[in-house]
């Protein structure tokens, strides 16, 4: 099966919730959100964007976010969250990625070397990218949403 990663939509309320320790994300039904499943691209697309398998700078860093400051505790893998104004600022910055630039941020051999979840021997560059750009597209849809939405996100990995 393997990781896959998945974000929710939720309200800033919530959002502070969870981060004060006030409610556990254990605890609340994933059904009740907006979500999107990014299948197991999630560390590619980081580490694509950022150059390291954690954390990152903003706004690249909060496209997949793994920041440590904003960790959850939940599951195996664990969760991130975003308040609205970061997923603002990440959307922005996927607004305008165009294509071009992300296949100059992509180096298959950079991750196949680096051994970035999920490439597999006999993986295709080709292929791979356009695994990847699928779900860059599909992330931007979720943040611009979001955004019209004033809703943060929780990043996680199940």
């Amino acid at each position: 099966m393997g990781m896959i990663g998945g974000y929710l939509a939720v309200d800033r309320t919530l959002i502070e919730q969870l981060a004060h320790g006030k409610r556990k994300l254990d605890d609340i039904d994933m059904e009740d959100f907006a979500d999107l499943d990014i299948d197991k691209s999630w560390q590619a697309i980081h580490f694509m964007l950022c150059g390291e398998l954690d954390n990152g700078t903003p706004p690249k860093g909060y496209v997949v976010p793994m920041v440590s400051e904003q960790f959850l505790e939940f599951g195996e893998y664990g969760a991130f969250y975003l308040f609205p104004e970061q997923v603002k600022e990440a959307s922005l910055f996927l607004e305008s990625l165009t294509e071009e630039q992300l296949k100059q941020l992509y180096d298959f051999d950079v991750l196949a070397k680096e051994e970035i979840y999920p490439i597999y021997d006999g993986d295709d560059g080709d292929g791979f990218f356009e695994y990847i750009a699928e779900y860059v597209q599909q992330i931007r849809i979720f943040y611009a949403t979001m955004v019209r939405k004033e809703q943060g996100v929780i990043f996680y990995i199940a």
